[in-house]
C-alpha cells in the first residue's frame, strides 16, 4: 500500500495495513521536533539579521561569528594611555593593557628594573658585610667577627689569659685535678724539690717545683747536657736558623744547640757547669757546623758576617 510521508513529502509503501505515516524514522524524529518546537523570531545586534532565536529566546546574534565581532567592539578602548617603558602615547588592545604599548617594550622594561635591582642589592650586601676587625681595627668583607684566624686566635688567647686570673679558672683547675686524681688513684700530698727543697702539694709522681729546678737537676746529674725543654726553648727563640752559617735548618736536617763559648774554656775561665748551659751561651747551629767548630771560640763580629774560620 503506497502513501505520501507528512514530513518529507515522498510515496513510501506504508505495509499491509498502511498504519505507517512516516517513510523513515529521521522523518518521525523531524516532524516530532518540529511540532514540540517554538519559533522565536529576533534581529541580530551586530548584523541586523532576522533569525529563530530558538525555544527560550535568549540567543541574541545570529551566528558565533556575530557575537564574537561585537564582543571584540565592545571591549575596545577609545582612551589612550602613556607606555611606562618608552613614554610613547597608545591605544591599548585590552583593559589589561595599558602599561605597556608592546610586548617588546615591556620584556626590556622590566630587565632593565631586574639588573637595576639586583645591582642594588649587591650593594646592599657589600655594605652590610663590610665589618671592621675587633682584634686589629683593619676593615675587610665577610661575614665573622674576625678579618683572619690569626685575629681570632688572638682573642681567644687573650680571652683565655683574662679568664686564668679570675677565680673560676682556679675553682675549675681544681675540679680538674680532682677528678684526673680520682681516675688515677693518686692523691694530692706534699713533697719536697729534690732540687731546691722548697716544699710544694702535688701528685705522687711529681719530685720538682717548676721546671728551672728539673733543668738544673738534669744538667748536674748528666755533666753539663743541656735538657730537651731548654733545647726547644733555644731553637724556637732562633727560629730554627743556623747562627754559624745563617741558613735556615730544614726538616730533613738535624738541629743543635751549639755552645757560644765551649765548655773547655769556659772551665778555664771558672764557670760553672750552669753558667755553661745557661740559654745565653747556647745558640741553634747544624750538625755539621756544630762538628766543624769544636771547641774554638767565634768572634762576634765574624759570627754576625756569616765568615767561616775554618
Amino acid at each position: 500500500m503506497l502513501k505520501e510521508c507528512l514530513c518529507c513529502g515522498e510515496t513510501f509503501d506504508a505495509g499491509g495495513y498502511g498504519f505507517m505515516v512516516y517513510c523513515s524514522r529521521k522523518c518521525r524524529e523531524r516532524n516530532r521536533y518540529d511540532s514540540l518546537r517554538v519559533h522565536t523570531i529576533k534581529t541580530c545586534k551586530c548584523c541586523g539579521v532576522e533569525f529563530d532565536a530558538g525555544n527560550d529566546g535568549r540567543m541574541e546574534f545570529c551566528s558565533r561569528k556575530c557575537s564574537s565581532k561585537h564582543y571584540k567592539a565592545s571591549k575596545r578602548i577609545i582612551e589612550s594611555f602613556v607606555c611606562k617603558g618608552c613614554g610613547k602615547e597608545f591605544y591599548p588592545k585590552g583593559y589589561d593593557r595599558t602599561t605597556y604599548c608592546s610586548r617588546e617594550c615591556a620584556y626590556t622594561t622590566k630587565t632593565v628594573q631586574k639588573e637595576e635591582r639586583i645591582r642594588t642589592d649587591i650593594e646592599t650586601a657589600e655594605q652590610i658585610r663590610h665589618k671592621r676587625c675587633i682584634v686589629c681595627g683593619s676593615e675587610y668583607i665577610g661575614n665573622s667577627r674576625w678579618c683572619s684566624d690569626d685575629c681570632y686566635k688572638a682573642q681567644q688567647h687573650n680571652e683565655y689569659i683574662k679568664y686564668k686570673q679570675t677565680d673560676d679558672y682556679r675553682v675549675d683547675l681544681d675540679k680538674q685535678k680532682v677528678a684526673y686524681a680520682n681516675i688515677m688513684g693518686l692523691a694530692y700530698i706534699d713533697h719536697a724539690c729534690i732540687e731546691c727543697g722548697v716544699i710544694f702539694n702535688s701528685l705522687n709522681s711529681r719530685k720538682y717545683c717548676s721546671m728551672v729546678c728539673c733543668d738544673r737537676h738534669n744538667e748536674r746529674l748528666h755533666k753539663g747536657c743541656v735538657s730537651k725543654a731548654k733545647r726547644k726553648r733555644v731553637w724556637q727563640r732562633d727560629g730554627y736558623v743556623c747562627q754559624i752559617c745563617g741558613k735556615k735548618i730544614s726538616g730533613k736536617e738535624q738541629p743543635t744547640v751549639d755552645h757560644i763559648i765551649p765548655l773547655s774554656i769556659a772551665k778555664n775561665m771558672g764557670w760553672s757547669k750552669l753558667q755553661s748551659n745557661d740559654e745565653s751561651n747556647l745558640q741553634t747551629a747544624h750538625l755539621l757546623c756544630n762538628v766543624k767548630k769544636g771547641n774554638r771560640a767565634i768572634n762576634e763580629q765574624l759570627r754576625m758576617n756569616n765568615i767561616m774560620i775554618w
